[in-house]
């Protein structure tokens, strides 16, 4: 029956996904909230993509993000293209970010 056990937590561990969470703002220079910027969060060694946007309160969320290493990008008009330095999530870790927007053309990136 031990053997069995074992098998068995083996086999939960193996089908069990470890995520993470990722939460954050995006505000421009005067630290006003920007609702509506658009958010991926991509992970590096893979290129998988999730996305998002801030709501009315420049709050974003990223939940059940796979373990791995993020860049997170944000764009909206009329503000330059932002590129953060990568960001390790670990399993059941919950990570937040500022993001501020600079403006700008879109195509400028900081």
């Amino acid at each position: 029956t031990m053997r069995l056990a074992l098998a068995a937590l083996l086999a939960h561990s193996l089908f069990a996904q470890s995520t993470a969470l990722l939460t954050g703002t995006v505000e421009d220079p005067t630290g006003a909230m920007i609702a509506q910027a658009n958010l991926s969060a991509i992970e590096q060694r893979t290129s998988l993509r999730f996305t998002t946007t801030s709501d009315e309160s420049g709050r974003f969320s990223f939940p059940r993000l796979p373990v791995g290493n993020y860049v997170i990008e944000c764009q909206l008009q009329g503000f330059r293209r932002f590129v953060s330095q990568p960001i390790r999530l670990d399993a059941d870790q919950t990570r937040q970010a500022q993001i501020v927007l600079q403006i700008g053309d879109t195509a400028e990136s900081i």
